[in-house]
């Protein structure tokens, strides 16, 4: 078996998987002029405008980035050492096959008792599911919203059965939040989304209720937001068990309200994310670090990945330091200021020009001093991923060959601090 698993890979791979991603900042987050949470529905366009945006993201007239954030604040108001788990699962096709029931069954493995129960509040709020496999979860309904508790015998207790309801509405998520943020306050908190995700850009939580409606990036951002003020602190980790969560986009939206984020900028298989054998490492050590246990999903992740049933499977799990999210952001902001700048003078006033310098360049002139191939593990990079690291590495050596001055970008920032820790699987065979 070809594991190809590394650890410690530093903003350098993310820029493989990003680099594309973050020019759509510019079109989609940088340049909105609207300071409120962003309509998705024009039947809700009084009720989005009601709520101001925790993130404002502003370009001064020199093209710099600026981004203020505004945070939840710690209130102290909850009983010191206790965790509560809030999971948003919208069922879809996965109980289908049994994924769901497996997701559900993880949470039995945790070492909970009647001695360290209260301390551990373990709640999932079930939706959008077409069938369960097998008898166990029957009674949670089909096209139900049910809210469920573990209790101290590890059994699923329902505390809530609020009848139909659509799991691709805002208002769903933001009553859930509500409910569970006032419900079981505790000194951390970890929110996790279970389903489907839609190409990095296309939300979450697809219900088949109501024709596939979803929670959209801007509905996400909108439903923390209006939520913020029942928050006891940042969440220590905010986990999305769907597809291709893992990008900028997802990001921006989510960072103010938690300190680090869990996803993929990949798929996420079906066996997803292993609740039961992260949240173990909780009540081993109650006093781990949001870090340790974003660690510990991506651990359990790719152990239960060893188990896919197809081969030459790849996915990804990673944990984002959302606090590092700003200067990656500002530092990429000013290397397309960079490459915007180079085209104008350079190209677009007189392409025959630019183009015989690019072509006169040797490959001993654009030697780069700050980036190159050295620095990627370029074994567990795709194709399409090599292809956007070769053009980014092609655009520092043209600047190096240009004599550019690049004292406006700080490498260290960019290179470093964003992507915490990454196990990247790579052409597994069984």
């Amino acid at each position: 078996m070809n594991k190809g698993i590394h650890k410690n890979i530093k903003i350098v791979v993310v820029i493989a998987s990003l680099v594309m991603v973050c020019g759509l900042i510019s079109a989609s987050i940088l340049l909105k002029k609207n300071p409120k949470a962003d309509n998705v529905n024009g039947n809700e366009q009084t009720r989005f405008e009601a709520i101001e945006r925790d993130t404002k993201i502003s370009v001064d007239g020199s093209g710099n980035l600026q981004i203020t954030r505004k945070k939840p604040e710690d209130t102290g108001d909850y009983k010191k050492g206790t965790w509560t788990f809030l999971m948003y699962m919208c069922g879809v096709d996965g109980q289908n096959v049994g994924y769901t029931t497996l997701n559900l069954d993880r949470f039995k493995k945790l070492n909970i008792n009647g001695e360290n129960i209260e301390n551990y509040n373990i709640i999932v709020q079930t939706g959008g599911n077409a069938k369960w496999k097998g008898s166990s979860y029957e009674y949670l309904g089909t096209n139900k919203v049910m809210r469920i508790k573990l209790n101290e015998n590890k059994e699923w207790v329902v505390v809530d059965d609020l009848g139909e309801g659509n799991m691709g509405d805002s208002k769903t998520l933001i009553d859930f939040l509500k409910w569970g943020y006032t419900t079981y306050p505790a000194e951390h908190t970890v929110l996790m989304f279970n389903d489907h995700g839609g190409n990095g850009l296309g939300g979450l939580c697809f219900d088949p209720y109501y024709n596939d409606d979803c929670i959209t990036i801007n509905e996400l951002e909108y439903s923390l937001a209006q939520t913020k003020k029942y928050m006891k602190s940042q969440l220590d980790l905010i986990g999305f068990d769907v597809c291709s969560a893992g990008s900028v986009e997802y990001a921006n939206a989510v960072a103010p309200y938690a300190k680090y984020m869990l996803a993929s900028p990949e798929y996420i298989t079906a066996y997803g994310f292993d609740n039961g054998y992260a949240l173990n490492k909780i009540i081993a050590n109650p006093e781990i670090t949001p870090l340790e246990l974003g660690d510990a999903y991506v651990d359990g992740f790719m152990e239960n990945f060893k188990h896919y049933s197809i081969k030459g499977a790849k996915s990804t799990a990673v944990v984002y330091d959302l606090g590092a999210l700003d200067d990656f952001m500002v530092e990429m902001n000013n290397i397309f200021k960079q490459a915007y700048e180079y085209v104008g003078k350079n190209i677009r006033n007189n392409a025959q020009a630019s183009t015989q310098v690019q072509q006169e360049v040797s490959p001993e002139q654009v030697a780069p001093s700050r980036l190159s191939w050295d620095d990627i593990d370029s074994s567990q990079l795709s194709q399409k991923e090599k292809q956007y690291v070769d053009n980014t590495v092609r655009l520092y050596q043209l600047w190096d060959a240009q004599k550019k001055n690049q004292e406006d970008v700080d490498y260290d920032k960019l290179k470093s601090g964003l992507v915490q820790y990454q196990i990247k699987s790579s052409n597994m065979t069984f």
